[in-house]
C-alpha cells in the first residue's frame, strides 16, 4: 500500500476515535442532566407540604390577623416567666378611667391593629375620659370605642400610639395545673407592666358572679389560683408559649380564687365592636347570662301524696310571680317538669331567660290551679 493510502486509513480511524469521544461526553451529560433532574424532583414533591404549610402560617394566625408571632404548634417551644414578660411587656397597658373627680384603674392589652385595645366594660361605665398609661407612666389619651355590659367587656382606642397586639391561642385548650402568666397593672396603677405568676385551677367554671351593675351572672371562664390586685382585672393571661389564652375577670385582695375569660369568645365579642356592629347572642352567651328567677323565697313541703315547694316570700313587690301567687302556695310543677325540691324548681328555672314566660302550677287551699308567670332577672 501506498504512504497515502496508510495515512488515509489513519486519519479515519482517529476520526472514528474522536466521533466516539464527543458521544461518550455526550452520554455522560445527558445522564448527569437526567440524574439533577431526578434529584430536585424528588426534593420538592417531598417538601410540597412543608412549604404549602409554611406560605399558610405566613399568612395566617391562630385566632386572627392581629398576631405578630404565631408559629404552627409543632414549632411552639415553652419560655420562661421572662421571656415571656419581655414579649408581652409592649402589648399591655394601664386604662385609668376618670368620673367625677375619682380614679379608676385596670389592665387592658393590645388585641387589634390601629391602637385598639381591650378591657373590661366597668372601666368605661359612667367614664368622663380615658387614659391609656404605659409601664414608663406616659399617658395617652383613648376614645371608647364600645362594649357590652352582659360579659365586661369593652373596646378603646388610642391612635397618639402604637400598642403591639398580644399572639392569641385558644382558651379551650387549657387544662388544670398548667402554669400561667399574667401581665397588667398594679398598685392603683402605680405599677404597669406588672408579671403575675399563677396556676391553672380548673380549666372550665361556670361561677355566679355579681356584676358591676348589680345583676348576677353565670360566666364561663378559667379559674385561676388568686390574683391579688383588682387592677390586674382586664389583663391577659398567657400560656408558657407566650399567647394570650384568657382575661382576667375578676380579682383582688378578697379573691381566694380568681376568674379569666377564655380568649375566644373575648376576641369574637371585640371584633364585632371594632365593626360597628353587635356582638351575636352567641358569642355573648358563650361567656356569660344573667339567670332567670321566678322571684319567690321558699322550702320544700309535702302536701299528701304531693312535693312541692312552698312559697315563703318574694325577691320583689313588683316581680310578676308576686301578683300572681300567694304565700302559702306549694308550687309542684313547671310547665311539664314536676319540681318536688327548690334545686329542682331551680334546674328548671334556669332553662330560660329573663322575661320568658311559663306555666306554673300551685296547690292552693286544696285546689290545682295554674298561672303564666313572667321570669324576671335574678339580681
Amino acid at each position: 500500500k501506498t504512504d497515502g493510502e496508510r495515512s488515509g486509513r489513519g486519519r479515519g480511524k482517529s476520526e472514528v476515535r474522536a466521533a466516539r469521544g464527543r458521544g461518550y461526553i455526550v452520554m455522560i451529560c445527558v445522564c448527569l442532566f437526567v440524574s439533577l433532574a431526578l434529584l430536585l424532583g424528588s426534593f420538592y414533591s417531598n417538601n410540597d407540604g412543608d412549604i404549602a404549610d409554611s406560605v399558610l402560617l405566613t399568612e395566617s394566625t391562630d385566632l386572627s390577623d392581629t398576631s405578630t408571632d404565631n408559629q404552627p404548634s409543632s414549632a411552639l417551644v415553652a419560655m420562661s416567666g421572662e421571656e415571656i414578660y419581655a414579649r408581652s411587656k409592649n402589648s399591655v397597658v394601664t386604662v385609668a378611667s376618670y368620673s367625677g373627680g375619682q380614679s379608676r384603674y385596670y389592665s387592658g392589652f393590645g388585641i387589634f391593629l390601629g391602637g385598639y385595645i381591650a378591657t373590661l366594660y366597668e372601666a368605661i361605665s359612667d367614664s368622663e375620659q380615658i387614659e391609656v398609661v404605659l409601664s414608663n407612666g406616659v399617658a395617652y389619651p383613648a376614645k371608647i370605642i364600645g362594649g357590652d355590659a352582659t360579659v365586661n367587656l369593652a373596646l378603646i382606642q388610642c391612635e397618639a400610639m402604637s400598642v403591639d397586639c398580644v399572639s392569641i391561642a385558644s382558651g379551650e385548650e387549657v387544662r388544670a395545673g398548667e402554669r400561667a402568666y399574667a401581665v397588667g397593672s398594679m398598685g392603683e396603677g402605680k405599677y404597669g407592666a406588672s408579671f403575675a405568676s399563677c396556676e391553672i385551677s380548673c380549666e372550665r367554671r361556670t361561677p355566679e358572679l355579681i356584676g358591676f351593675d348589680g345583676y348576677r351572672r353565670v360566666f364561663t371562664a378559667i379559674q385561676l389560683d388568686a390574683i391579688n390586685d383588682r387592677c390586674m382585672m382586664g389583663a391577659p393571661v398567657f400560656n408558657e408559649y407566650g399567647q394570650a389564652v384568657a382575661v382576667v375577670l375578676s380579682a383582688g385582695e378578697d379573691c381566694l380564687q380568681s376568674f379569666a375569660l377564655p380568649i375566644d369568645g373575648v376576641y369574637s365579642v371585640l371584633e364585632s365592636v371594632m365593626l360597628g356592629e353587635s356582638p351575636t347572642a352567641e358569642a355573648l352567651s358563650s361567656l356569660a347570662y344573667i339567670p332567670p328567677t321566678l322571684g319567690i323565697l321558699g322550702e320544700q313541703v309535702n302536701e299528701g301524696d304531693i312535693w312541692g315547694v312552698a312559697v315563703r316570700g318574694f325577691l320583689s313587690d313588683t316581680c310578676d310571680a308576686s301578683l300572681k301567687l300567694r304565700v302559702g302556695d306549694i308550687i309542684f310543677k313547671i310547665n311539664d317538669t314536676l319540681v318536688p325540691d327548690a334545686q329542682t324548681l331551680a334546674l328548671k328555672i334556669q332553662e330560660y331567660i329573663p322575661d320568658d314566660e311559663v306555666e306554673v302550677f300551685v296547690l292552693r287551699d286544696g285546689q290545682r290551679l295554674s298561672f303564666k308567670v313572667k321570669l324576671t332577672k335574678n339580681q
